[in-house]
């Protein structure tokens, strides 16, 4: 196990002395909830149940420190883009669920940034949008296509802004801009901060966290580990990338 997390990145190295270890599983224990993972899939699970149900009994068991993967160490950026989704909205069949499940997405992108006012979580949260830009006519082709489909699905205008030349430069001085699309629904964030203030967030809520106490295996409501087993009457895996790490547990 690390003892000094600064190294992981930059992220992490940037937030000082807030790296601070949680203690690890000792003992048995029992609760309603065991997360396995606390990275933002686990951490916004627990808030959103305590936002549901106050009183419910939740813990976290996390093999490094809240925020040591992906979730701690990414690319900075909360976006409502989600892969796949254009296949979704091209099929008629599958297009108004697209739809609302982009609507969702453009929602959560807000809900962060409230969130964490809400909570005082200061991850430098900025919801200023993304910008495509075209430099090249073949780009500006690709963009005008691109902003014809956003038209016949009724999302121009509403969530994306067409920017010709002169707007592009008024916003970024980029050489050769001939034209953009602005998407409303996009934010930059400190990773390791919006992680590691989550998890403080989730401890004045009474969720208890384990660091340093990786799962070693999963059977039904058992949870083990090498110092102290975890029943739950509800276990959640939310390891993501780490799943295969898991006794019996691979990639999906």
């Amino acid at each position: 196990m690390r003892k000094d997390y600064h190294s992981v990145s930059f992220w992490h190295d940037s937030i000082a002395d807030s790296v601070k270890l949680r203690p690890a599983l000792t003992t048995d224990i029992q609760y309603e909830v065991v997360i396995i993972g606390a990275g933002y899939t686990g951490m916004w699970t627990a808030y959103y149940l305590k936002q549901i149900n106050p009183d419910l009994d939740i813990c976290i068991l996390e093999a490094e420190i809240a925020g040591f993967g992906a979730s701690g160490r990414n690319g900075g950026w909360c976006s409502s883009h989600l892969s796949g989704l254009d296949n979704w909205l091209a099929n008629e069949k599958t297009r108004a669920g697209a739809l609302h499940l982009k609507d969702l997405m453009f929602d959560t992108v807000k809900q962060i940034g409230l969130v964490t006012e809400k909570e005082g979580i200061d991850c430098h949260y900025e919801r200023s949008g993304c910008l495509e830009v075209a430099v090249l006519p073949v780009h500006l082709k690709r963009l005008q296509n691109e902003w014809a489909h956003l038209n016949s699905l009724g999302l121009a205008g509403e969530h994306y802004n067409w920017l010709n030349e002169k707007e592009v430069r008024n916003l970024f001085n980029i050489d050769k801009a001939l034209a953009g699309i602005h998407l409303q629904h996009c934010a930059a964030v400190h990773p390791a901060r919006l992680a590691r203030g989550l998890a403080d967030c989730l401890e004045s809520l009474g969720v208890k966290i384990y660091e340093h106490s990786p799962v070693e295996k999963i059977e039904g409501q058992l949870v083990t580990t090498a110092a102290g087993n975890a029943k739950g009457e509800t276990v959640l895996i939310t390891t993501e990338g780490y799943t295969a790490n898991l006794t019996g547990h691979k990639h999906a």
